[in-house]
């Protein structure tokens, strides 16, 4: 490439010195007229010729420079591409561990945090681990540097670096009792009891390949903490394992040369067996026909009805007047329901035997595995952060969720149905946390607050500006508005009648096939367009006209121009000069909320945060505030003696009654000058000097 690089050069700087000299010689040439023709039409051809073959070689000097280039932009286009990528994976908080471990990293704070590939080890003799009494897991004793042991928790959060997130289900924010136990075991280190053993829940912590943790997490952390906090404990663990190293199948001298190792039991299984195997507890391990009720075994039995299961669950006897949590309704229901299980063949004479005390009351176990089989569903696979919210949401709504979410196991486009129900769930969660959100909004309040929240702006962890609303869809935001106002059983109707549409129905008798909706068609269709969307497209209509006539002012200013006093262009330049002037006010009655009317309180159970079982009531809403499809605004009904518009309508009639307010507003400007329906000012017909004066003669 080099050489050809030199030649092309050199070829070039030889043609263009010959260009330059044959044209010097145009228009020189002597003899006849017949001659000088024929000389010059010669000069010509080779000129032509020369700068073709000039063309060439600069072609070939280029090329490497060109390919440079392109080399260059494809680097920087490759770069662009991926950083785009990585700027649309969701948080860490947001993200579904089954997506993070096919991509092999995650997106914490706006940093890249990639999985552990295998770790380098010692490897020891074998060993055959009991996670339960029917499941032994084979592995082999390893030695890794603390650095490689990833336990599912760090400092009572959740360390990314952790993959298989279901292994390890259980949250520990609170710092509390495990936090406790790691300290402890930490502080007074007992080596003989935290290497050896033949269950999964004592001994040394049970690991996959990649040193993160499947059970044992307390211990791995707290032998962390040793190697952080305790030194001397430290160093009284190292030698211990140095001095048992040939009882382990390890040699002394390579744990010597270790900088802080930790022995594991080390299990070479997949993602799927090792979240299998976190699922299992000690109690697990108990001899006397002892058999737990696994979500996962139950939800793959063909008998098994998730539909029956959430109706048996969950009902509740018409006379009870007060909201029941979900518990006391596994309190109420939990037994019918195991009977049920048992009679169908979905569970075994042992696990019902396993689910009942000696005084044949359901056990708390048997009530924790009845609640996980129905929040499978919704909550299978999702992420810790996931969990949280849904937990966090009124009781209402889950209930509501849970008694619905069940039909996208129904057929194949209910997996849409699940993914916007789950988006919703998030987008509800963030906007309860707004500050100055709580459960008395409703309305054209509710609406305008949640339109206002999704245009907000803030820095992601990349340092870019984003957009609220941006993270969510139109229709999982109107699914939103849907949970703050409706009662439980009227969104279960709404959710089932969505569903219907969504799956579509077959031909019948008397009436045609509906064919399936998408999911945002099928809400279209149940509940009407978003509310959120008719402000939305009024707002920017409204935006676009005063831009356009601000800018007209601008130019006119600039031309010179100014409108005649009396005109009508005139009187709207005054008026959009007084609504400059009067903007960053409040408006008193239209549009914006009053500050005070919205703030959330501890009270309420929505601005501390706390919206769980216990601070949130599922007060009915005012008579006409449920988010049904609006009627038209002349067919309204009205209760005796109440004239309020918010008794009229809901959230879908509140951008319509804005926009009507709006053409009333218009009726007259800031001046009080009377003005017509296209915003210009009305001004009467001037009449002429005979019809003034046959006035005044008449008067007179």
């Amino acid at each position: 490439m080099l050489r050809t690089s030199c030649v092309s050069k050199a070829q070039l700087a030889q043609l263009k010195a010959i260009l330059k000299g044959t044209k010097a010689k145009q228009g020189k040439s002597t003899g006849s007229i017949m001659e000088i023709g024929r000389k010059e039409k010669a000069l010509a051809d080779a000129v032509a010729s020369i700068e073709q073959r000039i063309a060439f070689w600069e072609s070939v000097a280029n090329v490497p420079a060109e390919r440079a280039k392109a080399e260059e932009d494809a680097k920087r286009q490759a770069e662009e591409d991926a950083k785009n990528a990585f700027s649309n994976i969701p948080d860490v908080s947001n993200d579904v561990p089954a997506n993070a471990r096919a991509r092999g990293f995650r997106r914490v704070n706006g940093h890249k945090v990639e999985r552990q590939e295998p770790i380098a080890h010692f490897e020891g003799k074998t060993v055959a681990v009991r996670f339960a009494t029917d499941r032994v897991q084979d592995g082999h004793v390893a030695v890794i540097e603390a650095d490689d042991l990833q336990a599912s928790h760090k400092g009572g959060y959740r360390n990314p670096k952790h993959f298989i997130d279901e292994a390890q289900p259980k949250e520990r924010e609170d710092g509390g009792v495990s936090g406790v136990a790691a300290t402890n075991i930490a502080a007074h280190i007992n080596p003989e009891e935290i290497t050896g053993s033949v269950t999964a829940y004592m001994g040394a912590p049970s690991v996959n390949s990649r040193g993160e943790t499947i059970q044992g997490n307390n211990r791995s952390a707290a032998l962390l903490l040793m190697y952080e906090q305790f030194p001397e404990q430290a160093a009284k663990y190292k030698q211990y394992l140095i001095d048992n190293a040939e009882r382990f199948g390890l040699d002394a001298d390579e744990i010597r040369n270790m900088k802080q190792p930790i022995l594991v039991n080390m299990m070479d299984v997949s993602d799927a067996e090792a979240i299998a195997l976190g699922q299992y507890v000690a109690a697990d391990t108990e001899s006397g026909g002892q058999e737990r009720i696994k979500a996962s075994n139950i939800l793959g039995r063909e008998k098994f009805k998730l539909s029956t299961f959430a109706r048996l669950l969950l009902t509740q006897a018409e006379e009870t007047e007060d909201e029941l949590t979900i518990s006391q309704l596994i309190d109420i229901n939990g037994f019918k329901t195991l009977k049920w299980m048992a009679e169908m063949g979905v569970i075994t004479p042992t696990q019902m035997q396993t689910a009942l005390n000696k005084n044949g009351d359901i056990t708390a176990d048997a009530k924790s595995d009845l609640r996980a089989i129905l929040e499978s569903v919704i909550l299978e696979g999702q992420s810790s952060a996931f969990i949280k919210k849904f937990n966090a949401l009124p009781l209402s709504i889950r209930k509501a969720l849970l008694a619905t979410t069940y039909r996208s196991l129904e057929t194949e486009t209910g997996k849409e149905f699940l993914v916007e129900i789950r988006n919703s769930v998030s987008a509800y969660y963030d906007i309860s946390r707004e500050k100055g959100f709580s459960k008395t909004l409703s309305g054209e309040k509710l609406v305008k607050f949640v339109y206002d929240w999704s245009r907000q702006t803030y820095w992601d962890g990349d340092g870019e500006l984003k957009v609220n609303g941006d993270s969510y869809s139109d229709v999982a935001l109107h699914l939103a508005l849907l949970y703050h106002e409706t009662k439980q059983k009227k969104l279960q109707a709404i959710l089932n009648e969505i569903y219907e549409y969504i799956a579509g129905k077959p031909a019948l008798l008397f009436q045609e096939a509906q064919p399936p909706l998408s999911f945002p068609d099928a809400v279209r269709t149940v509940v009407g367009a978003s509310p959120l969307e008719k402000l939305r497209m009024g707002t920017k209509e409204n935006r676009q006209e005063e831009q356009d006539k601000q800018q007209k002012t601008k130019d006119d200013e600039k031309t010179g121009r100014i409108p005649n006093a009396g005109s009508a262009e005139a009187g709207e330049t005054r008026r959009r000069r007084s609504r400059s002037a009067d903007r960053g006010g409040e408006r008193d009655t239209q549009g914006s909320r009053p500050a005070d009317d919205t703030r959330g309180t501890a009270k309420d159970g929505r601005g501390d945060g706390g919206a769980g079982e216990k601070g949130v009531e599922d007060k009915e809403p005012a008579d006409g505030q449920s988010l049904t499809k609006s009627k038209s605004r002349d067919s309204r009904s009205t209760k005796e003696g109440d004239d309020s518009p918010a008794s009229h309508d809901g959230v879908f009639g509140a951008a319509e009654e804005a926009v009507e307010r709006q053409a009333e507003e218009k009726q007259t400007d800031t001046q009080g000058n009377t003005v017509n329906t296209d915003d210009t000012q009305k001004v009467d017909a001037v009449k002429s000097t005979d019809e003034l004066t046959d006035e005044k003669t008449t008067a007179e």
